[in-house]
């Protein structure tokens, strides 16, 4: 039996997988790999927020489970630190987002078995400026299986 809570380890999984050795401009001059988090950014020991920067939350938003059919929507929340004075941290956003958005769409197995996307995709960018930080993120939905109520008869 799949739970949304395994789906989202396994999602966790796949885009350790898609993004190793992807790396985007962090503080570091050398830029950094991106960090994958379930659900949240964790809470961090440090005065230098940036030190997660670039990231990817996979969140469980909400789910459905009718008895035959258990959807999850999941989103995908991109951050990214960009300290350029050009103001387009935007693109590596979206750059990352359209990597999310291939892999499913080309492929909508979540490990070969767990679950698999719908085809349903909404993306949005943040709305104001939070320089030297870009936000945006992506949303889907998941089909898992249900469970299913035994029948001491069958």
């Amino acid at each position: 039996m799949t739970t949304p809570l395994f789906l989202q380890q396994a999602i966790v999984d796949d885009m350790k997988e898609l993004f190793d050795g992807y790396t985007l401009p962090s503080n570091n001059e050398d830029g950094a790999q991106i960090n994958v988090f379930a659900q949240t950014v964790p809470y961090q020991d440090t005065e230098d927020e940036t030190d997660v920067f670039p990231y990817i939350e996979v969140r469980l938003e909400d789910g459905e489970d009718d008895g035959t059919t258990h959807t999850v929507s999941v989103a995908f929340v991109v951050g990214v630190y960009d300290s350029e004075k050009t103001y387009q941290g935007h693109q590596y956003v979206l750059n990352v987002l359209d990597r999310i958005h291939f892999r499913y769409a080309t492929d909508p197995t979540v490990k070969g078995y767990i679950g698999h996307q719908t085809g349903k995709w909404e993306w949005m960018l943040q709305d104001d400026s939070y320089f030297p930080y870009s936000f945006g993120a992506i949303m889907t939905e998941f089909v898992i299986t249900s469970i299913r109520r035994e029948d001491p008869y069958a």
